[in-house]
C-alpha cells in the first residue's frame, strides 16, 4: 500500500496563509512594539525579512512540527491504522474515523472558547504534555479496538488533546512574526514542516507496520509533542509577549 503524497496539502496551506495577509497584515505600531526590532516597512512580504526573525521562524517550523505529526497521525492515518493494525473491514474503519473528524471539527470553537479563558500558551502548554503522556497508550487502545465504541473513544481522546494546538497555533504563529514577514513567516515555516513531518508521516507509520514494530512510530508521534513541549517552555517569552495588531 502506497503512502499518500502530501504536496497538494501544504501548498494549499500555504496559499491560506499567503491569503491571510491581507487581514492580517498589522499596523504600523505593531512594528514598534518592544517584542521586534524596527522593520523597513518598504520590505514588506520579501523573504529577506525573515532572516531577521530566525528564532520566530524556527518557533514556527517546531510548532508547526508537532501539531502537523499528531494531526496526521490522528487524521489521515486513521483509517488504515485500523485497517492494517486492527484488521479492520476499510467500510467499518472509515465510518469511525468519519464521525471521530465530524465531532473533532465541531469542537474546535469550544477549544477556541476555552483558549480565551485560560490562555493561549496554557493551551499549547496542554497539548505538548497530553501528546507526549497518552499519544503511545490511545494509538494501543486505537489499534487493539475490536468494535466501534472501542475505537471511537480513543481516537475522540486522541483528537481532544490534538485539538489544543490545532484550535489556537495558527494565531499564534501569527504574533511571532511582524507585519512585513508575518505571511511570509507562517507559510514558510508552515510548509516545511508539513513537507519533512506531515509528508513522511504516513510513510513512515506503513514501514512501522510493515516491520511489525508500531511502538516505534507512537514513540515518534510522542516525541513529536515533546518537540513542541520544550520549544512552548524555551521560548514562553516570545509567545507570551506576542500580540497580532489588526487594521479594522
Amino acid at each position: 500500500m502506497r503512502p499518500r503524497s502530501s504536496p497538494g496539502a501544504g501548498a494549499c496551506r500555504s496559499l491560506s496563509a499567503r491569503c491571510w495577509r491581507s487581514r492580517a497584515c498589522g499596523s504600523a505600531a505593531a512594528l514598534e512594539s518592544p517584542v521586534y526590532e524596527a522593520t523597513d516597512p518598504s520590505a514588506r512580504g520579501r523573504v529577506g525579512v525573515l532572516f531577521q526573525q530566525p528564532a520566530a521562524l524556527l518557533t514556527v517550523i517546531g510548532l508547526s512540527a508537532g501539531i502537523t505529526l499528531g494531526f496526521y497521525s490522528f487524521t489521515t492515518y486513521m483509517q488504515k491504522y485500523l485497517v492494517n493494525t486492527g484488521h479492520w473491514t476499510k467500510a467499518a474503519a472509515s465510518g469511525v474515523v468519519a464521525v471521530a473528524l465530524i465531532l473533532y471539527a465541531l469542537t474546535q470553537p469550544l477549544f477556541g472558547a476555552l483558549s480565551d479563558r485560560i490562555g493561549r500558551f496554557a493551551m499549547l502548554m496542554l497539548c505538548g504534555a497530553f501528546g507526549l503522556l497518552f499519544t503511545i497508550p490511545l494509538l494501543h487502545a486505537i489499534g487493539g479496538a475490536r468494535d466501534f465504541n472501542g475505537a471511537l473513544w480513543p481516537m475522540l481522546g486522541a483528537l481532544g488533546l490534538l485539538s489544543f494546538g490545532t484550535s489556537i497555533s495558527g494565531l499564534i504563529k501569527s504574533e511571532l512574526f511582524p507585519a512585513p514577514a508575518r505571511a511570509t513567516g507562517v507559510a514558510l515555516g508552515h510548509s516545511v514542516a508539513v513537507a519533512l513531518f506531515g509528508g513522511t508521516a504516513e510513510y513512515l507509520a506503513l514501514w512501522a507496520t510493515r516491520h511489525h514494530h508500531d511502538d516505534w512510530y507512537a514513540s515518534y508521534v510522542s516525541a513529536g509533542f515533546g518537540l513542541l513541549l520544550v520549544i512552548a517552555l524555551t521560548q514562553s517569552a516570545r509567545i507570551r509577549r506576542a500580540r497580532i495588531e489588526v487594521i479594522a
